[in-house]
């Protein structure tokens, strides 16, 4: 067994190239910077965030959009559901 894991590391092992990994922090934090920069207002600027490639039936939630969504005012269905059938059963 340790022969077998040990060829198995030295086959994936390789050098590291930092080149080969984005850093879409650094990016994202520049572009906020730099949006920032050139409103030259004192007013509070919320990033435009990108929708992600795929929605893979994910659970995660981006918190950035829903965020957006409700200081846009838009309101979510699932909450009118729950106060609709609430009130059918009251009558």
């Amino acid at each position: 067994m340790g022969e077998l894991a040990t060829s198995l590391i030295e086959k994936k092992t390789a050098p590291f190239d930092a080149s080969e990994f984005e850093n879409r922090y650094e990016e994202a934090l520049r572009r906020l910077i730099d949006k920032k920069a050139k409103s030259k207002s004192g007013k509070k600027t919320l990033e435009d965030v990108d929708e992600p490639a795929s929605k893979s039936g994910s659970n995660v939630i981006d918190l950035m959009a829903a965020l957006k969504k409700s200081v846009d005012g838009e309101k979510p269905a699932a909450k009118s559901a729950r106060k609709s059938g609430a009130k059918k059963k009251s009558a």
